[in-house]
């Protein structure tokens, strides 16, 4: 089997874009530890433009409810929810975010499922 220039290319691309990403998140998992939300997201949000990890959602999700961004928090618990990560976790924070956001019936439903987890 012979290798082309072209399909060659295209190999080394993807070595770098997975390297990206896992850059990306490797920065983003050490700045939610540090508790430097900001720079977590930026970094998180990076890593799923190459690839979505839905572990790196719900991470976001807590960086940006920890920074009182509750809008955007429930974005990120609703995806990390629909996917079916481990999300045992994160019922009660987003829980908190959609009573903030007086959602009040998607609330019950996400108490109801952490009852039943």
């Amino acid at each position: 089997m012979k290798i082309t220039f072209r399909q060659s290319v295209v190999f080394v691309a993807l070595l770098i874009l997975s390297g990206c990403q896992s850059y990306h998140s490797k920065k983003g998992v050490k700045y939610f530890h540090e508790e430097d939300y900001t720079s977590a997201i930026y970094h998180l949000q990076k890593a799923n433009e190459v690839e979505t990890h839905f572990e790196n959602d719900v991470k976001i999700a807590e960086a940006y409810y920890k920074i009182d961004q509750l809008d955007s928090a429930e974005r990120y618990y609703s995806r990390a929810q629909l996917t079916g990560v481990n999300f045992s976790k994160s019922y009660i924070s987003y829980a908190k975010v959609l009573f903030s956001n007086m959602k009040y019936a998607d609330q019950l439903v996400s108490l109801k499922k952490m009852t039943r987890d």
